[in-house]
């Protein structure tokens, strides 16, 4: 998270304080602030009246973004969404998922999600869904109706309302 300095602070006659950089390194995965501490020691001509001082490192760059895919399907099939972090992070995102009416309404899909965690080999029925801490992406899928009406395309969202973890948005559809 920052690269560890060693080093001498000189006081020239009437100056009472320096300021210490130290180097941030960025790693792209969304970390909660962290504090690190630098230590004072072995004065010469001086007392050290606070030995240590904190510095909290915020890692907002690397918050990450929830989207959740546009999908196409062709009635009758799972309508198969890919629900992705712009970004890991290092602790769970949690989600709660509901289909939304659009131009179809629930004549045309049945209004219950299914979630994969390993790439759609095996399926679960779920209000929420996780991404795990490390990882960028589950599957969502929600079965379509085969109604043998000619109708014009229509449209349903699949909403994601986060519930827990840190991200740049509560709400993605």
């Amino acid at each position: 998270d920052y690269l560890g300095v060693n080093g001498t602070i000189t006081f020239a006659a009437g100056e009472t304080s320096k300021i210490i950089t130290v180097p941030v390194v960025n790693d792209d995965v969304y970390e909660n602030p962290e504090s690190m501490y630098v230590n004072l020691s072995n004065p010469v001509n001086a007392e050290i009246a606070d030995e240590q001082g904190e510095g909290r490192i915020q890692d907002e760059a690397d918050k990450p973004e929830l989207t959740v895919s546009n999908t196409e399907v062709v009635e009758g099939e799972y309508a198969v969404f890919n629900i992705q972090l712009s970004n890991p992070s290092e602790e769970d995102v949690t989600f709660d998922l509901l289909p939304k009416e659009d131009s179809a309404t629930e004549d045309d899909y049945t209004p219950v999600v299914e979630v994969s965690y390993d790439g759609g080999q095996t399926w679960e029925e779920a209000t929420e869904g996780t991404i795990p801490a490390g990882e960028t992406e589950i599957l969502a899928r929600v079965k379509t109706t085969q109604d043998d009406i000619d109708e014009p395309v229509e449209e349903f969202k699949l909403e994601a309302t986060v519930t827990s973890g840190n991200t740049t948005n509560e709400v993605t559809e």
